[in-house]
């Protein structure tokens, strides 16, 4: 169960379950969310993000002598731990929208809020406070300033991103880059365009042989 914080006063806050964040998540587009539900699901979604960002950014960090990753190693680790979880779970892990980039598939929403703190500017979209959970350094070095708080990982994220991590987490740059460019990645032609997770889940069929992750998703989400 995760709190979702509606103003500064922490005594006034509303309590959302994971089936009520599903939810309002995937709301048929012709619904109309209210301005609170859509306020709940958008402080939600940014938290899960921050947390997830922390949580691999701790892991990697103890993995690695101590040593910060960039931000880079960070959203990479999502997307490989995001691919699993969509193999095994039908959903991804955080609510984002990956892109190719000339770097490799990105989750754009975590990208932002990374950006946003790094550069230290005011954004509408997001709360100053951001920048108290972790900071980023001018080589882009990721680093925690808060306990990570677990009510935003669910187990299913957790042995994801830590089947990702242990993996992946001590390849060098290039190496990851490579492993990232992957058929998923080469199946978008456009810049900056969307990766879906039925983009991933139809090359993930493809590489099983017998795979049927994309009817399955299709009928979840239509």
């Amino acid at each position: 169960m995760a709190e979702i914080l509606t103003k500064q006063d922490t005594d006034n806050k509303i309590i959302l379950t994971d089936e009520d964040i599903e939810q309002l998540r995937f709301t048929p587009s012709c619904v109309r969310l209210s301005e609170e539900e859509s306020e709940n699901l958008k402080n939600y979604d940014t938290k899960k993000c921050i947390e997830v960002i922390k949580y691999i950014t701790q892991k990697l960090k103890e993995m690695n002598n101590n040593i910060d990753p960039t931000y880079y190693f960070v959203l990479k680790m999502l997307y490989l731990a995001d691919k699993e979880h969509l193999k095994k779970h039908h959903i991804f892990m955080v609510p984002d929208r990956y892109v190719k980039m000339e770097y490799g598939p990105v989750p754009s929403f975590c990208y932002n809020i990374v950006k946003f703190v790094k550069e230290n500017k005011n954004d509408p979209n997001f709360d100053n406070s951001i920048k108290t959970e972790f900071k980023v350094s001018k080589d882009d070095e990721v680093s925690v300033s808060k306990e990570i708080n677990f009510d935003y990982l669910a187990p299913s994220n957790i042995d994801c991103l830590n089947e990702a991590i242990n993996k992946y987490g001590k390849l060098e740059f290039d190496d990851l880059k490579i492993l990232t460019h992957d058929k998923i990645y080469h199946s978008v032609t456009n810049w900056n365009g969307e990766i879906t997770m039925f983009h991933i889940a139809k090359v993930l069929d493809e590489l099983d042989g017998n795979g049927n992750l994309e009817k399955t998703l299709h009928e979840i989400y239509g």
